[in-house]
């Protein structure tokens, strides 16, 4: 339903993990990252909440102007130096300059794609906003809630009932050994 929720606002699920029972199929919970435009956050997280109880609720922004900023001043000084390195591979005399200003210049070449794969990023980041929900049945939650004086005397009965099992099983595997 999430996920449907999700591409209902022109977003998608970037990452999800099902926890099941062990020992079952049966679902317990699931956790998701779901990405929608940023100016349908709101609407997608009020439907996101008509899914069930929300326990925990926090939203937070980051401001990302500095970080574009510097991106935008380093691919601006990387274009004009590769320009210049062009301009002097065109008039190289001799080998051995030409050879540095094309290391050069494909060292700088390669920092610039990096840059320009970093600002688009940035720039996904800034158009998508990310969602991340916990999800669990609340049968689950409600084995994690605290239990009264009775539900503790009696998980504890059973507990200890584990304990002379497992502890007669580990004698029945020890006791051959110990009279060998």
């Amino acid at each position: 339903e999430a996920t449907s929720i999700a591409k209902e606002f022109n977003g998608q699920v970037d990452d999800s993990s099902i926890y099941k029972n062990p020992g079952t199929n049966e679902i317990n919970g699931a956790n998701l990252t779901i990405r929608v435009p940023s100016d349908q956050l709101e609407q997608t997280v009020d439907k996101l909440r008509q899914i069930g109880d929300v326990e925990n609720y926090s939203l937070s922004s980051s401001d990302v102007t500095m970080q574009k900023v510097d991106l935008e001043a380093r691919i601006s000084s990387l274009e004009t130096s590769i320009s210049r390195f062009k301009e002097l591979i065109a008039s190289a005399t001799n080998a051995s300059d030409l050879i540095a200003a094309e290391s050069a210049l494909a060292e700088r070449q390669a920092e610039l794609d990096s840059l320009n794969a970093q600002m688009k990023y940035l720039s996904q980041q800034v158009e998508m906003s990310a969602i991340y929900m916990s999800m669990y049945l609340p049968e689950y939650l409600n084995t994690l809630k605290p239990i009264g004086f009775i539900q503790g005397l009696e998980k504890g009965f059973y507990a200890m009932l584990n304990f002379i099992i497992n502890l007669t099983s580990i004698l029945g595997l020890v006791l051959p050994w110990v009279l060998f």
